[in-house]
C-alpha cells in the first residue's frame, strides 16, 4: 500500500462469518464455538496453513471491534482516493 501512495495501511485478506444484527448473543457464541472446534482439528488446520493461512480465530466480542476497524481503515482509502461505484 506504501507504493501505492498509502503510508501506514496493511492490506491483507480476511475470512470471518457473520449473523444478521439482532442474533442472540447465546447463537452467536455457540456458533463461535462450534467454528473454533472446527479449525482446531488438526486436518482442518493442516489444509489451511497448507492454502497458505495463518489460522487466528477469535470471539464475536473481538470481532466486532475488528470489522469496525476495517470499515474505517476501507473507507478513508476509498474516500481519499475518489473511488465511485460504477
Amino acid at each position: 500500500m506504501a507504493e501505492a501512495r498509502y503510508p501506514g495501511y496493511e492490506a491483507g485478506s480476511w475470512y470471518g462469518v457473520v449473523a444478521p444484527t439482532g442474533t442472540p448473543a447465546a447463537i452467536a457464541d455457540r456458533l463461535s464455538a462450534e467454528i473454533a472446534k472446527g479449525i482446531k482439528l488438526a486436518e482442518v488446520r493442516k489444509s489451511l496453513t497448507s492454502q497458505g493461512v495463518e489460522v487466528v480465530g477469535s470471539t464475536p466480542a473481538e470481532m466486532g471491534p475488528f470489522l469496525k476497524k476495517e470499515v474505517q481503515t476501507w473507507s478513508k482509502v476509498v474516500r481519499d482516493a475518489g473511488i465511485r461505484a460504477e
